[in-house]
C-alpha cells in the first residue's frame, strides 16, 4: 500500500500533485488562490495581522515577500548629533523601539503622550 502524502498539496495545471511542507515559525504562509495566484504573508512586529504579497509564481511571491521584509529590516541609524532635540529623540524611541515591543494599542497610547511632551519640550536640546 502507497503511503499518504501529507502537508500542504497543490495541484498544477497538468494534474501533478506538489506537497508542500509546514514553514517554520514566523516566516509566513506560501498558497495558492482560488484565480491561480500564490500569496505569500509574511508579519510585521507592532501589528496584529500578517501582510500579504501577491505573484504570478510560487517564486515570485516569495521574491517580493523578500523585498518587502528587506524594506522593514532597515533601521534609521541611532547615532544622534549633539545638538538632537528631545522631540528627534522621542521620534526614533517611537519608531525603532516601542513600535517592536508593545501592541499597538499600547504604542497608540505611546505615541499620544510622547506627542503632549514634545509639544513643550521638543525643540530643548536632549542633553550635555
Amino acid at each position: 500500500m502507497a503511503r499518504r502524502t501529507t502537508g500542504k498539496r497543490s495541484v498544477g495545471r497538468d494534474g501533478a500533485v506538489q506537497v508542500h511542507g509546514k514553514a517554520s515559525n514566523r516566516e509566513g504562509s506560501i498558497y495558492r488562490d482560488s484565480d491561480g495566484a500564490w500569496r505569500a504573508t509574511y508579519s510585521v512586529p507592532g501589528e496584529p495581522r500578517p501582510r500579504r504579497v501577491r505573484g504570478k509564481t510560487r517564486e515570485e511571491a516569495i521574491a517580493r515577500r523578500t523585498v518587502k521584509l528587506e524594506e522593514l529590516s532597515q533601521i534609521q541609524s541611532s547615532t544622534f548629533h549633539r545638538d538632537a532635540t528631545v522631540a528627534e529623540l522621542a521620534a526614533w524611541w517611537l519608531d525603532v523601539v516601542a513600535r517592536h515591543r508593545v501592541r499597538p494599542s499600547t504604542f497608540g497610547t505611546y505615541r499620544d503622550r510622547v506627542q503632549r511632551i514634545t509639544d513643550t519640550l521638543g525643540v530643548m536640546p536632549s542633553g550635555r
